[in-house]
């Protein structure tokens, strides 16, 4: 029995508090493997990795062993010849052959919380202004993801006049500029 499922059994003698599930939520976002494979071959800030071909799809993070003992993010962008293709985030320079590949993550994936509004974040999910990391929410979303259909998103501003006279306004807005 995985440990999640222990809070979703509906049995008087669990307690099902707000703690609880928030525990259980956090435990379901716990993977239940870590996948492992070693660096095959470097070509710019591309590397080769092997034995990762059932484990890690097209999106995967992995973290690559540095020989100072440091590491470096990376995401796999294709499969050739059984070897995961990786692109390093930020360079391959302490990354030699047969380095330590651990798979972080199966897909690239943020978790925004309501603390995230008016932050700027970075592509990796760090905090790039000096307030430090917001918090992270508890659902986790595709960064790879669709966006809602139009007709169900709501207006960013007022809805443009498209006509004869929206047309000759914009005109002479154009003309002003110049």
């Amino acid at each position: 029995m995985i440990a999640a499922d222990l809070f979703t059994d509906h049995s008087p003698s669990l307690a099902t508090s707000d703690a609880d599930m928030r525990i259980a939520e956090a435990l379901a976002q716990v993977p239940d493997y870590k996948a492992f494979g070693r660096v095959a071959s470097i070509s710019g800030l591309m590397a080769n990795v092997g034995g990762l071909r059932d484990a890690a799809p097209v999106g995967a993070r992995l973290r690559l062993a540095g020989r100072g003992g440091g590491s470096t993010a990376a995401e796999v962008v294709g499969f050739i010849d059984g070897h995961a293709q990786v692109l390093a985030y930020n360079g391959l320079g302490d990354v030699g052959l047969d380095a330590m590949a651990e798979q972080e993550t199966e897909t690239a994936s943020m978790r925004p919380s309501i603390a995230w509004l008016g932050r700027v974040i970075g592509p990796t999910g760090h905090a790039v202004a000096d307030k430090g990391l917001p918090p992270h929410g508890r659902k986790a979303y595709p960064i790879s993801n669709r966006p809602p259909p139009a007709h169900g998103r709501n207006r960013v501003g007022k809805k443009l006049d498209l006509g004869e006279e929206g047309l000759a306004k914009s005109h002479h807005r154009c003309r002003d500029i110049q």
